[in-house]
């Protein structure tokens, strides 16, 4: 959930702080609102990773041809990452038949 979260954000934020799109807000003002939004959340939510709220600053003070893949940026790489390394977190922890992740499904 964090994220997604962190990423759908941070787009929004980039289209709000880019001239070339609205420009409404400074860079300033969007970069901390990145993480500190996402952070706020979570922390409601009971949820805090602060590595997910990183994603929202990453993606905001980035490179172009990160903010070129605009709304697709949830899905390539964040998604995908996020499935890749529960994926790996299976197969490792279910190598040993003393350990069993994830305990419930």
């Amino acid at each position: 959930v964090g994220y997604p979260l962190s990423a759908a954000v941070a787009v929004a934020l980039d289209l709000l702080s880019n001239p070339a799109h609205l420009g409404v807000i400074p860079i300033w003002v969007a970069a901390p609102l990145a993480a500190a939004i996402p952070a706020a959340a979570l922390a409601k939510l009971g949820m805090m990773h602060p590595p997910a709220c990183a994603v929202g600053m990453v993606y905001v003070l980035g490179a172009p041809h990160l903010k070129a893949l605009s709304w697709l940026f949830i899905a390539i790489p964040v998604v995908t990452d996020a499935v890749l390394v529960v994926i790996v977190a299976v197969l490792i922890n279910n190598l040993s038949r003393d350990r069993s992740f994830p305990l419930y499904w």
